[in-house]
């Protein structure tokens, strides 16, 4: 039982036992005036005892938790109530034993004011722990609907997020396997290619050689070169053995280049930058479209992977294709250097390899941008009004997008008419 709860049960037993009975003042002061020595009345038990029981019960609360002191160094006013019954009970016991009726009385009624005090502001104190408690309940209530529907949204976008981050690494594979099969398709066409077209070229060249012999054997038999020149079917087969020679010549040539451009020789041990090269002056000799290159100097391109140079060189040869076939460019220009820039730790540099592909050409069709949105892909154009209806660009670019992204590399593409296209590739090593 609390000292406020023990202070109230107290006073209750005085209020039923002395308030509430009958003439409780003449009865008391009766049983004094017989007792009575000296004109000295003696305090029967009947009071004294309870207004004992109740000082003895106040001075308790006086010591307890309850009797509060407030920050200015003020009494609480349930703290003044009891001081001020304190000081009534003395009153009361006094004028009780000086048989003074009136002021006993008078102080009854004080010392029933001061309790009636402590009771209602028991209650208010009571009330106003109650209110901020309700107020407080409030907030878990509310705290506890928003946790839980914070947590319902957390939980459902976490799924989500799980099953796009699913559906992004299946994506991946496919990816992935689409292009290794590319990649497999590539190597055989290649060979076979080379073991059959190829082949066969080189025999019709032999034929083409022995047809050219014996038309100098059928030369040398005639007696002049004068009565030769008189045959107009002889003229006539030399200048179609010359064509024929030619044009399986160049055959031979374009076959050699599709199958180089097809499958790179030795592409994981060959020194890269000379590989990129090679392929621009190829592309030139073949396209006559004057395609340059430059690379600065940097021990980086070496630690690029067989897979990486791989992907590279084939997003350099999309690119570079793509401008000779539908840009109109007059001149193409291919970039290979190295970027620095702070690492996450920002203590360290770290550095990256940048491939940049550019033409002076039409630019492309904007709206492929706004339909096409990638990972790690950004794109810029700039009044481009050239409307490509060539689906190859649209499905090349969309190839150099996921090659990027199968080597963990950034895309970044601006175009517009004025100034052309460029492609611009970053990967770490």
């Amino acid at each position: 039982m609390s000292a406020e709860e023990k202070v109230l049960e107290t006073w209750n037993a005085f209020f039923k036992n002395v308030i509430q009975n009958e003439n409780p003042i003449e009865e008391n002061l009766s049983v004094a005036t017989v007792h009575s020595v000296d004109s000295t009345i003696n305090p029967p038990p009947c009071i004294i005892q309870h207004l004992e029981n109740l000082k003895t019960t106040l001075l308790e609360y006086k010591t307890s938790d309850f009797y509060v002191i407030e920050l200015d160094g003020s009494l609480s006013k349930t703290a003044q109530c009891i001081d001020d019954a304190l000081f009534q009970i003395e009153n009361v016991i006094n004028a009780f034993q000086n048989n003074d009726k009136n002021k006993f009385e008078f102080l009854l009624r004080n010392l029933c004011a001061c309790m009636n005090d402590f009771q209602f502001f028991t209650i208010e104190n009571s009330k106003s722990y109650f209110i901020p408690f309700v107020e407080l309940l409030s907030i878990i209530s509310f705290l506890s609907i928003i946790f839980v529907v914070a947590g319902t949204f957390y939980l459902k976008n976490k799924k989500k997020i799980e099953e796009l981050t699913e559906q992004n690494i299946h994506e991946k594979l496919i990816t992935k396997t689409i292009v290794d099969v590319q990649e497999s398709e590539r190597t055989r066409i290649s060979r076979e290619l080379h073991d059959t077209v190829t082949q066969d070229s080189r025999i019709a060249l032999l034929y083409v050689n022995k047809l050219e012999q014996l038309f100098i054997e059928e030369k040398d038999a005639k007696n002049s070169r004068k009565d030769f020149c008189k045959d107009k079917a002889l003229v006539e087969s030399e200048e179609l053995i010359l064509k024929i020679r030619t044009l399986e010549t160049q055959n031979l040539l374009n076959i050699r280049n599709i199958i180089r451009n097809m499958t790179p020789p030795e592409i994981e041990n060959a020194d890269f930058v000379n590989l990129l090269n090679e392929f621009a002056v190829n592309s030139a000799k073949f396209s006559d479209i004057p395609c340059k290159f430059y690379a600065e100097k940097s021990e980086l391109f070496k630690k690029l992977s067989g897979t990486q140079k791989l992907h590279i060189f084939r997003i350099i040869q999309e690119a570079v294709t793509n401008a000779e076939k539908h840009s109109g460019a007059e001149e193409i220009s291919i970039f290979a250097r190295t970027e620095t820039f702070p690492s996450d730790d920002e203590k360290s540099r770290k550095q990256i390899l940048v491939f940049i592909v550019s033409d002076d050409g039409k630019g492309m069709d904007k709206n492929f941008f706004l339909q096409n949105t990638f990972n790690k892909f950004e794109s810029h154009t700039a009044n481009s009004k050239i409307s490509i209806t060539d689906q190859s660009t649209h499905l090349g670019l969309k190839g150099i997008l996921s090659r990027a992204e199968i080597i963990g590399g950034t895309v970044e593409i601006k175009s517009s008419a004025e100034i052309g296209t460029t492609i611009i590739l970053k990967v770490e090593c």
